[in-house]
């Protein structure tokens, strides 16, 4: 996440950054002040900077302690520069950044979620629905970007859900072919799914994505009960990647059995699990 918290951000360094090593180098720089600047926190947030003096380089701020900085010299194919002592450094917009935030939602349309972020298949598209197997988790791939917050994940219902005993949300990661529960809403246990309506759960624990990530993150739901109802889906989004159209990252899961959320950061889906063959609507906000 890239923090900007006031306009015209400027401070002093007054120990680091004279010297010119490789780009990629990571330092530890002391500043006059980080007060106009964002507290920047190792693998969650970050800020650049350049030098009022000598722009052409670009210092991406990875940490903030005080009047510490760790800071990443030569950020987005820039060079290194040596810097003179006492040097000015202001807060800038880089490439990377504009590009990073460039809305997931730009080509999905009408999405009936407030606030939306992403969803894993274009809400204009869904045409039918995905009946789903009891206590299997079902899965699909949705586009998040670093940096984005994952506070509610969303699902409408075609066919209710009868006699439920457990139901939940949850998002997962890929994990290198075992994914993994990185939030989760809380086990809804006996209460209702109607058909044709829309779900909107909250995180137990909101997930914020990595400033680095390229990971693929997918979200999936589970249902106990007498029969687990069914979600929409795309039709034509299904028949094209599953269950073999598409590689595996990209088709989802669809694994059991399961009865209640894992937890976050450390549960990982069973293996042997097997690709799911669609794709069915959901909306993270």
């Amino acid at each position: 996440m890239e923090l900007f918290q006031n306009n015209q951000a400027t401070t002093t360094v007054s120990s680091g950054g004279t010297t010119a090593p490789a780009a990629g180098t990571s330092e530890s720089w002391t500043v006059a002040s980080s007060a106009m600047f964002g507290t920047a926190a190792t693998g969650i947030s970050q800020f650049h900077v350049s030098d009022i003096a000598l722009p052409t380089e670009v210092i991406t701020v990875t940490n903030v302690s005080g009047t510490t900085w760790t800071v990443t010299r030569g950020a987005e194919n820039t060079t290194p520069v040596a810097h003179t002592t006492g040097f000015t450094v202001y807060q800038n917009t880089t490439a990377g950044f504009l590009t990073s935030v460039q809305s997931p939602m730009a080509n999905f349309g009408y999405c009936p979620v407030a606030s939306p972020i992403a969803q894993t298949v274009p809400y204009f598209m869904c045409n039918g629905g995905t009946t789903q197997s009891l206590t299997y988790i079902m899965a699909a791939p949705v586009m998040l970007a670093p940096g984005q917050v994952v506070n509610n994940l969303s699902f409408f219902s075609v066919g209710a859900v009868t006699a439920p005993t457990h139901w939940f949300l949850a998002l997962y990661r890929w994990n290198g072919g075992t994914p993994m529960q990185m939030a989760h809403s809380a086990d809804q246990l006996t209460n209702a799914v109607a058909a044709n309506t829309l779900y909107t759960l909250p995180m137990v624990t909101p997930y914020t994505i990595p400033s680095a990530s390229t990971d693929i993150y997918f979200i999936g739901s589970c249902f106990n009960g007498t029969t687990a109802g069914t979600i929409a889906t795309s039709t034509t989004v299904a028949t094209y990647w599953g269950p073999t159209g598409g590689p595996a990252k990209y088709q989802g899961f669809h694994v059991s059995p399961y009865t209640t959320p894992g937890t976050d950061g450390s549960t990982t889906v069973a293996s042997g699990s097997t690709a799911a063959g669609g794709a069915w609507w959901y909306c993270a906000s």
